[in-house]
C-alpha cells in the first residue's frame, strides 16, 4: 500500500513535468512562498526572469514574470516582488498589458496519510483587485483599489488521504482605462503565502520527493527556453 502511494505521488509529479499547465514548480505544506522570489533559498529573483512558483493564463507569455520599473503607486515589501505579464508595468506609454482577466496559477501538492484540514495564510496586493480560489472554491477577494496596501487572507479546506495537486488561482482584473493607449500597468503582490496542516503532515519521503520533482520541473522549464534565473 505504501509503495502505490508513492508510486502515485509520482506519476502527479511526472505529469506535472509533462504538462505545460503545469510548468510550475508545486508548492507543499510548511514552506512560505513569496512572488518574485526563490522560496528555497529566500532570494529576490531579476527583474524580468520567470516566476518559479506561477503559471499564467489568458496571456501568451504563459509564465508571469518580475516586474520592473513598477508603477509608483504600487505598495512595496522587501519580502516579495511584483509579478506581472510583462517587465514594463512604469504607466509610460506602451507600458502594461491589455486588459482582460489574468489567472495566476499554481497548485499544492500534498500526500496526507488521513483526512486533513489546511489553512493557507498570507497577504496580497493587485491592479486591478483580485479573487483567490482554492481548489476551485472562492477563499478570499480584494477591491480593484488594492494595489495602493497589502491585505492579509486566511482559508481553510480539507483534503483527504493520498497524493493530490490542488489548483490555486489569483485572478487579476486588468481593467480598461478607456484612454488612448491600449495598455495598462498590471500585476499581483504576494507575501507569506503558506500553507499549514492540522492534525498530520506529509511523511519525510513526500518532501524530498517533491524537492526533487521541483528540481526537474525547473531542468524541463530551462529546455524550453524559459528564463528562471
Amino acid at each position: 500500500m505504501e509503495l502505490l502511494k508513492r508510486l502515485s505521488l509520482i506519476s502527479l509529479v511526472t505529469a506535472a513535468l509533462a504538462t505545460p499547465s503545469l510548468a510550475a514548480t508545486p508548492m507543499v505544506v510548511g514552506q512560505t512562498y513569496n512572488t518574485g522570489f526563490n522560496s528555497l533559498t529566500n532570494a529576490p529573483l531579476a527583474p524580468g526572469s520567470s516566476d518559479l512558483y506561477f503559471n499564467l493564463y489568458s496571456y501568451a507569455g504563459n509564465t508571469p514574470v518580475v516586474a520592473h520599473p513598477d508603477f509608483p503607486a504600487w505598495v512595496q515589501t522587501a519580502s516579495a516582488q511584483w509579478i506581472a505579464p510583462v517587465e514594463n508595468e512604469s504607466g509610460a506609454p506602451g507600458s502594461g498589458a491589455p486588459a482582460g482577466v489574468y489567472d495566476y496559477n499554481s497548485f499544492l501538492a500534498t500526500d496526507f496519510l488521513v483526512p486533513t484540514s489546511v489553512t493557507v495564510t498570507g497577504s496580497f496586493a493587485a491592479d486591478d483587485g483580485s479573487t483567490f480560489y482554492v481548489n476551485g472554491t472562492f477563499a478570499a477577494s480584494i477591491s480593484p483599489e488594492a494595489s495602493l496596501a497589502l491585505t492579509p487572507f486566511s482559508y481553510t479546506f480539507t483534503l483527504g488521504a493520498g497524493p493530490s495537486m490542488v489548483p490555486i488561482d489569483f485572478f487579476v482584473n486588468n481593467l480598461n482605462t478607456g484612454g488612448s493607449q491600449s495598455t495598462n500597468p498590471t500585476g499581483l503582490l504576494v507575501t507569506n503565502l503558506k500553507f499549514t496542516a492540522s492534525g498530520s503532515a506529509p511523511e519525510p519521503s513526500t518532501w524530498a520527493l517533491l524537492l526533487a520533482g521541483g528540481c526537474a520541473v525547473l531542468l524541463v522549464r530551462r529546455a524550453r527556453g524559459v528564463n528562471v534565473s
